[in-house]
This record gives C-alpha cells, structure tokens and sequence, in this order.
C-alpha cells in the first residue's frame, strides 16, 4: 500500500476526502473504530490495486494514455479546474463511444465503483505537485463524462454534500487518522 501512495499519481487528497465524507455518515461512524480502520485500509489497498493496474496496462498498451499529467492540470477546458469534484461519484453509466478502448472489466469498474465505501471514481488520479486532478482514462472515458458541462461542475461544487469533505482541517484530522492506522499505532477516538 506504501508503494501504492508513493505513486506521484495517487489520488491522496480524494482519498482523504473519500474518508472524510464516509465519517459524516451515519453507518460508518457508528461502527466501532478497530472495524473502520480496518475498512479505510481496504478501500487503500483498493485504491493502490487500481492504480497499479492501470500503470501497469499503460506501459504494456504501447502508447500511453497520460503522457504528461503536469500537461493535462495546467491545460484549462473553459470552464474546468481540475477540482475533482465531478469524479467524486463512485460509478456512472457504462455507455461508451465505440472509439473507446477501456477493458471490458475496467467499464464494469466504471459502472459498478470499486464496492463498498468508495465515493470517488476509479480512474480519477492527482497531480501531487499541483494537487489537480484528471483523469488516467481521459480519452477512453465515457459519454456521461464527456458531456459533463459547465452548469453539472456549478452545480457539483455548490452542492452542500461535498463541502464539508474538502474541509482543510478535516482532511488534515483524516490525514493524521490514516498515518497512525498505516503505522500499527492505537487510535484514538475520532
């Protein structure tokens, strides 16, 4: 899991966001601490499983599909920042362009999220250095997410249920939360 986070591409700040907007949940916050801890290294593991699966199918695919992601955060579309919001939602629908090359089980992955406790998409990856995100799949992606405009990403940002994840302070708490449990320490109550 360590190598999986070393990984410049590891979406850390989503996934510290995922974690954070499980805990404002009900169900998962009722649960007791040893059972969510190990539940957040699950979706870690997950989430390291996924991205080295798809590092792993780009150098075996020839071309690549980033071929610099510095390039893909500093390029703006209109209206689009690299926040990450709009792939915070763990599936979509698996409607493709017949151009597309995503693996059959890469669409099913796209559909169905990676399982349980995942609130982000699969392919989303971060650009440490700027803290951007994009997309590891971009010109495979499908038609839901090629036709995502400028009214969904306001809409998206606005939306009250995203807000108090992406909370600095929050994510710093789940950042020192996530530490002690990789390290084998004690946690302390959250």
């Amino acid at each position: 899991m360590r190598r999986g986070m070393r990984d410049p591409n590891f979406p850390l700040t989503f996934f510290l966001r995922n974690l954070s907007r499980l805990n404002l949940e009900a169900s998962w916050s009722r649960r007791p601490l040893r059972i969510r801890g190990g539940d957040a290294l699950r979706l870690l593991a997950d989430r390291c499983d996924i991205l080295a699966e798809v590092r792993a199918s780009l150098k075996e695919s020839g071309p690549r599909i980033v071929k610099n992601p510095g390039d893909i955060v500093r390029m703006r579309s209109g209206y689009c920042d690299h926040c990450g919001f709009c792939c915070e939602i763990a599936s979509g629908l698996q409607e493709f362009p017949p151009e597309s090359l995503l693996p059959p089980s890469w669409r099913h992955i796209f559909g169905h999220g990676l399982g349980r406790g995942h609130r982000f998409c699969a392919f989303l990856w971060e650009h440490r250095r700027s803290g951007r995100s994009f997309c590891s799949v971009h010109p495979w992606r499908s038609r839901a997410c090629r036709i995502f405009e400028k009214e969904e990403c306001a809409f998206m940002k606005e939306d009250p249920g995203f807000k108090p994840s992406a909370d600095r302070r929050r994510l710093v708490k789940t950042l020192r939360w996530l530490m002690r449990l990789l390290n084998g320490r004690k946690l302390p109550a959250r």
